[in-house]
């Protein structure tokens, strides 16, 4: 499947899980909003890139808490991001993720669940992560500055870590440099 079926935007309020994984879809069209009642997206495992990806529309869907966007060639997560304000569990697993912006959220953990140490390992270009204003965010996992070696710039305004127990984390001391080399 390449498209989404016009049949999907028939469910309207009744839907609140929709599968898409594993398919060739290109795009998250603005249409989505329609599914006002849905709680769970998953368009893992697809051909989308982040501008092919209505996030305005995303945004507008009052009830989504999980959205699984892994293995589909995005490389950027936009600001706009930050307007899933229902969001609770965002899966994007991918190498090329250079930025990753999921700030102005209600993350207050992130789980082991969601396996980031697997993620972060292969992430090696992600250069800027954007957490502020997750308010209930306390900590991160223990391996982000050791597996993200290119990241140069963690923004967690506005949450509840300060950087005390960061600078015990391994990798410390190679992410402090290259964020001082940017500043």
């Amino acid at each position: 499947m390449k498209t989404i079926h016009y049949e999907v935007w028939s469910v309207r309020d009744c839907g609140k899980v929709l599968d898409l994984g594993e398919n060739l879809i290109e795009e998250v069209p603005a249409t989505i909003k329609r599914l006002n009642s849905l709680m769970t997206l998953h368009v893992q495992n697809n051909i989308i890139s982040e501008e092919h990806v209505s996030w305005e529309a995303l945004a507008e869907m009052d009830s989504l808490i999980l959205l699984d966007m892994s293995q589909n060639l995005l490389k950027k997560l936009p600001s706009t991001t930050g307007l899933l304000k229902s969001l609770t569990y965002l899966s994007v697993g991918i190498e090329s993720l250079m930025e990753l912006k999921v700030n102005d959220n209600r993350i207050d953990i992130i789980p082991l669940s969601i396996d980031l140490t697997k993620s972060f390992r292969r992430i090696h270009n992600l250069m800027e992560m954007n957490l502020s204003n997750n308010h209930g965010l306390k900590c991160l996992p223990v391996t982000l500055l050791k597996e993200c070696t290119s990241l140069s710039n963690l923004e967690l305004q506005g949450t509840e870590i300060t950087v005390d127990p960061l600078d015990q984390y391994e990798g410390w001391d190679n992410f402090d440099e290259r964020r001082r080399r940017l500043h």
